[in-house]
């Protein structure tokens, strides 16, 4: 399902290692916040150790719910940036959102974006549609705010699940600059970035 934005990462010049979340795709396991966490750092200790991909050659780059754990990702680890695309602000605020009769107290999932974001320091790219039908435009605006710069924030068209990105041209020669300015090629270095 997510063949389309491979290549168009590829595209961008990118090298990418994408992977299921425990209890997602063909991963065993539970879905929980904090196992998620784990699984992002089991990718980033392969990324630098099986590949040999430094830090700063690296990006974590996570879409909706994937925005919440690269955020936790680059608080735990050093990067050259991170990408939040359709990315929400919390799991309890969407929850107010969709459900607001559920008592405040019973959830225990927090993914919290918005609170984690200000100790970031990587340079952070935000990307979200005014059009998102799930994730509300002004939770990528809140995002945007709360970071440190350097940052940058780029309109996306189309709902949730059939816009974003892929459906943008613009949008990505948008990131293709950011992309250029947080991590550029080196002369001697061939072509290529890890994610």
């Amino acid at each position: 399902m997510r063949l389309d934005r491979l290549a168009q990462f590829h595209g961008l010049g990118l090298s990418v290692l994408a992977f299921d979340y425990r209890g997602y795709g063909s991963s065993r396991g539970r879905p929980t916040e904090e196992g998620t966490y784990r699984d992002m750092d089991s990718a980033v200790d392969h990324v630098e150790r099986a590949r040999g991909t430094p830090p700063h050659r690296t990006l974590f780059w996570g879409e909706s719910l994937g925005g919440a754990v690269a955020v936790e990702a680059a608080a735990r680890h050093a990067c050259a940036g991170v990408v939040l695309e359709s990315t929400f602000t919390s799991v309890p605020e969407m929850a107010r959102l969709y459900y607001a009769w559920l008592p405040r107290g019973l959830l225990t999932i927090r993914y919290d974006t918005l609170g984690r974001l200000p100790s970031l320091t990587a340079p952070v790219l935000i990307l979200h549609s005014p059009e998102d039908d799930i994730v509300p435009f002004a939770m990528g605006e809140r995002l945007y705010g709360a970071a440190h710069e350097p940052k940058a924030f780029v309109r996306l068209h189309g709902g949730h699940n059939d816009g974003g990105l892929p459906a943008c041209p613009e949008a990505t020669e948008s990131v293709r600059r950011w992309l250029d300015e947080v991590l550029p090629l080196p002369p001697a270095e061939p072509a290529g970035r890890a994610l």
